[in-house]
């Protein structure tokens, strides 16, 4: 049984992985200028040791075949994958073949008023708690969204990925904004700008493309669906792709990276160096 999948440019790994562990095997791929088209057959049943083999040596293959610019961006989820499956085939081979400071208080008033009694007059131990003044407490004003699906340690960074589903959001505005505080919220909610987020506005594709639901979307959908259907949803709905702390030019984890992606899916996707304002 054949099959032929078009997937984005930069997602060619993830794909080919995907489909390998539903037991597809990839026999040729053809690289277009956005997309890439993907032609599997059924594989035959493999043993543990060929099935991880084949698994590193296919996945790793495709990824050297893309183009730098777009390894990096691959290397972001599925870069640390890859890298460990190479070195398990490799072993296995081997094996088998031999501030906040509270303010000072002001000066005293003058006033011609009898002085107060010496017990209603507040300690000095009592001052601080008594004139500190409490920093204005954050308040989000963005649209309304659902976490669907969280997952931890996810590439090379091994960073925490968010899915966020928004049911209003209108892409030929000014969306941007209104992406950009429901980040801002998440990084306060996390205590950090450090972690990945996807926003997307139909449920399906945060749990058909998240790392710990995506199995279970396969299973109950199928594959025809899961290949064919969800990319059609992307490319409207997946709206941005938000990477904080993750250097693309060097696929390593870092303190000066971050960035957006916008409309990912779309044959126009666009950059943006943004991080949240959390006070870090």
């Amino acid at each position: 049984m054949h099959q032929t999948v078009k997937v984005i440019r930069g997602r060619e790994a993830s794909k080919i992985a995907e489909l390998q562990k539903l037991g597809w095997e990839l026999i040729s791929q053809n690289q277009g200028t956005l997309r890439t088209e993907l032609a599997f057959r059924k594989a035959k049943p493999k043993t543990f040791v060929s099935h991880i083999q084949s698994l590193a040596s296919h996945g790793y293959a495709a990824f050297r075949r893309l183009a730098p610019a777009t390894q990096r961006r691959v290397l972001a989820t599925v870069g640390g994958v890859i890298a460990v499956l190479v070195v398990i085939a490799i072993a296995i081979s081997q094996l088998a073949g031999g501030d906040g400071t509270a303010p000072s208080a002001g000066e005293p008033q003058k006033t011609t008023a009898a002085p107060q009694a010496p017990s209603e007059t507040p300690t000095p131990s009592e001052t601080p708690e008594e004139t500190k003044t409490a920093s204005p407490e954050y308040v989000y004003a963005g649209p309304a969204y659902e976490v669907v699906v969280a997952d931890e340690n996810i590439g090379p960074a091994e960073l925490k990925q968010i899915w966020v589903y928004v049911a209003r959001l209108d892409t030929t505005t000014a969306y941007k904004n209104q992406v950009k505080l429901i980040i801002t919220d998440l990084a306060h909610k996390e205590g950090t700008a450090k972690f990945l987020a996807e926003v997307v506005t139909n449920k399906e594709i945060a749990e058909a493309e998240a790392f710990s639901t995506q199995e279970d979307f396969v299973e109950e959908y199928g594959d025809d669906y899961f290949l064919r259907d969800i990319p059609k949803m992307e490319k409207a709905g997946y709206v941005a792709s938000y990477a904080g702390g993750f250097d693309y030019d060097s696929g390593e984890a870092s303190d000066d990276a971050f960035e957006v992606t916008w409309m990912i899916a779309s044959d126009n996707p666009e950059f943006e160096d943004w991080k949240p304002d959390v006070g870090e």
